[in-house]
């Protein structure tokens, strides 16, 4: 079974057993590239989490805070699982890391004004978990590939 399949089944196991987790859809565009990675399906399945549970910060308002912070924590502690899995400290480090670097580009992005900063701060945004694994030049190759198909 695929990373993304034991991935789905996980979150639908997750809502199943609580009923108030309610995360936002995956981002797609990390699929390609992950599936272009030699990674361990269990860091893969990691990169999802934490990149979703990351992004859930974006969407959170007043009127769904309760929600979104319990669905945000849920997929953090699911990448810690999937982390603790034939633990890898050096990947562990490394997406670890990326959290902050998560949190410093998503700072930029609300005071930057000059939009090609901001597409690249949003290109980063949206591959900021696979980028120690990949160089941006591939990702762009593999989109550009897949809009060619």
């Amino acid at each position: 079974m695929s990373y993304l399949s034991c991935y789905e089944m996980q979150i639908e196991t997750l809502k199943k057993k609580y009923p108030y987790f309610k995360p936002i859809d995956i981002n797609r565009n990390l699929c390609p590239i992950l599936d272009q990675i030699q990674l361990k399906d269990n860091i893969k399945s990691a990169i999802l989490s934490i990149d979703t549970s990351m992004r859930m910060q974006d969407v959170i308002q007043h009127e769904n805070k309760d929600i979104s912070v319990l669905s945000s924590d849920i997929l953090s502690a699911l990448f810690y699982h999937y982390m603790s899995i034939d633990y890898d400290a050096e990947k562990f480090n490394l997406l670890t890391h990326q959290v902050k670097v998560y949190n410093e580009q998503s700072t930029l992005l609300i005071h930057e004004c000059n939009q090609k900063n901001v597409e690249k701060i949003k290109f980063q945004l949206t591959f900021c978990f696979v980028l120690p694994f990949i160089c941006e030049t591939q990702i762009k190759a593999i989109i550009n590939q897949l809009e060619v198909q």
